[in-house]
C-alpha cells in the first residue's frame, strides 16, 4: 500500500488550492513553486508514441464508461477518419473526407474533425455516441468553436494541435509537454526524453525492442531545450506500447559507462552498458554517439515520469530485432519477476502482452544502481494514465505504488498538465 507523506499531502493540498476555480487551465509558473533543490534532480520524460495517440482528445465531461443515448455506433469498436464516403459504423471504419465532416445522427448534426490529416484520426464508438447525445449538447459550442490556446514560450502557434477538443492525443500531449517543459526547466530541472524506438530503422521488423534515450539529461540552457522541443514537435508514431522494454532500457541509461562498475542483478549478472545512438536508438560501439550517464553526484534524485493512453504490448524482451535489445535475453536472471504478485506475467497473446513493468519498477526503487558511488542511487517512477481504461489504471497505480512514485489519470489537456505539475511538485 501506498503510503502517502506528510510533505506530499502538503503539496498536494497548496497545489490543489491554487488549481481551484481554475478547472480546464493551463498550468504556469507559479504552480510550480515547490520545486526547488540544491542539486537538480533528473527527470526523464517517457512519451508514449504509439498509434493508439491519434485518438481524437475527449471533452473533459464525457464519461467513458457511461452509456449515451445516441447508439448509432458500436460503444466498445474503435473507428478511423481515413478516406471518402459516407458514415458508416458497419463498416468498421468512418469512411471520411480527408478534410473535417459534418454529419446529422441521433438527431444531431456534429462535425467529425480529422486533425491526424493525412494520417488516420481515431475514434472510439462511445464517444461518438457521446459527441452525438443529448450529454454534449452544453458543449457543442465549445468544441466547435476552436478557440486557439497561447503556443508554449518562444514557440509559434501550430495550427490544429493547440485547437482543445479538436486534436489528436499526440498533438494535445505534445503541447502540453513544451508547455511544462517551457515552466519546469527554467527552476533548474534537468530533464531528458525517451520514445519508443521506430521499427522502420530496423528493416523487416514490426517489434522496437522498447525505447532509447533520444534527448539526454542535461543542464538547463537555451541549446538543451530547443533540442528537447524538436524532438517532441517531430515525434512520429509506431504501432506498438512496448513499457517494460523501454523502462529497462532507461535504467541502464542512468547506470556506469564503465564495465567494472555496472550493477548486478538477481542472478548475480552484470546489466549491459547503455549503448544506444540518441539519433535512432540504434546500438553503437561509438562512445561519442551514447550519450553519457546523468549522475553527477550522491545526493541527486532521480526520476522517470511515464505518460501512456493504453497497457504494454510487444513488451516480452524477445530480443526481436536483436541488436537493440542488450539484457533482454538474460532478463529474467538480472530482473524478472522481481515483484512477486502472482500475476501470469507473459500471457502468450498475439500481441505480446508483458506485465513485467511493475517489476522493474520496483527494482529501479529498490536497488542501488550505481555502486560506483557511496549511498545507493535509486529511481522512482511516476505514471500518468491518459484516457486509460480501468484495468490499464490499476496496472499503471501499482507500478507508482511500488515504485514510491504517484499515479495520475489525465482525460484531456488540462487534466494531463495538472498531472505533470502534480508529479514535478511531488
Amino acid at each position: 500500500m501506498h503510503t502517502t507523506t506528510p510533505i506530499r499531502l502538503f503539496a498536494a493540498a497548496v497545489l490543489a488550492l491554487g488549481l481551484a476555480g481554475t478547472a480546464h487551465a493551463q498550468a504556469t509558473g507559479d504552480d510550480l513553486f515547490l520545486v526547488t533543490t540544491n542539486l537538480a534532480p533528473n527527470v526523464i520524460l517517457l512519451q508514449d508514441n504509439s498509434v493508439s495517440m491519434n485518438h481524437i482528445e475527449w471533452h473533459w465531461d464525457f464519461d467513458p464508461t457511461g452509456t449515451p443515448d445516441c447508439s448509432y455506433w458500436d460503444n466498445d469498436t474503435e473507428y478511423a477518419v481515413d478516406g471518402a464516403g459516407p458514415l458508416d459504423p458497419a463498416a468498421g471504419s468512418l469512411t471520411l473526407d480527408a478534410t473535417d465532416t459534418a454529419d446529422s445522427d441521433c438527431y444531431r448534426t456534429r462535425t467529425i474533425y480529422n486533425p491526424a490529416n493525412p494520417l488516420i484520426t481515431l475514434y472510439q464508438g462511445r464517444y461518438l455516441n457521446w459527441l452525438f447525445s443529448a450529454a454534449s449538447d452544453p458543449h457543442a459550442t465549445e468544441i466547435d468553436k476552436a478557440v486557439h490556446l497561447p503556443p508554449p514560450c518562444n514557440q509559434p502557434a501550430c495550427g490544429a494541435c493547440d485547437q482543445k477538443y479538436r486534436r489528436t492525443r499526440d498533438q494535445m500531449a505534445k503541447q502540453v509537454l513544451l508547455d511544462t517543459l517551457c515552466i519546469a526547466e527554467p527552476l533548474g530541472i534537468r530533464f531528458g526524453q525517451a520514445f519508443f524506438r521506430d521499427p522502420d530503422n530496423n528493416p523487416g521488423k514490426d517489434d522496437p525492442n522498447g525505447g532509447y534515450v533520444a534527448v539526454r539529461i542535461d543542464d538547463p540552457s537555451p541549446a538543451h531545450a530547443s533540442d528537447l522541443e524538436a524532438h517532441i514537435k517531430n515525434l512520429q508514431s509506431i504501432t506498438e506500447t512496448p513499457l517494460g522494454e523501454s523502462l529497462f532500457q532507461i535504467y541502464t541509461y542512468f547506470m556506469s559507462r564503465v564495465t567494472a562498475d555496472l550493477p548486478v542483478g538477481v542472478g548475480g549478472l552484470k546489466f549491459p552498458a547503455y549503448s544506444y545512438k540518441e539519433s535512432t536508438g540504434q546500438y553503437t560501439t561509438q562512445a561519442q554517439q551514447i550519450p553519457p550517464d546523468p549522475v553527477e553526484g550522491i545526493c541527486q534524485k532521480h526520476f522517470v515520469v511515464v505518460v501512456t493512453d493504453g497497457a504494454p504490448d510487444r513488451d516480452t524482451f524477445d530480443a526481436d530485432p536483436t541488436d537493440t535489445a542488450q539484457g533482454f535475453g538474460s532478463f529474467g536472471a538480472l530482473i524478472g519477476d522481481y515483484y512477486a504478485d502472482g500475476e501470469i506475467e507473459v500471457p502468450g497473446d498475439a500481441i505480446e502482452t508483458a506485465w513485467y513493468l511493475d517489476d522493474i519498477a520496483k527494482y529501479m526503487h529498490d536497488k542501488d544502481f550505481r555502486p560506483d558511488h557511496a549511498e545507493d542511487q535509486t529511481l522512482d517512477v511516476y505514471t500518468i494514465g491518459l484516457a486509460t481504461d480501468t484495468s490499464t489504471d490499476t496496472y499503471l497505480q501499482r507500478v507508482a505504488d511500488v515504485s514510491d512514485g504517484l499515479f495520475f489519470r489525465a482525460k484531456d489537456g488540462d487534466s494531463l498538465s495538472q498531472a505533470l505539475v502534480n508529479a514535478l511538485n511531488d
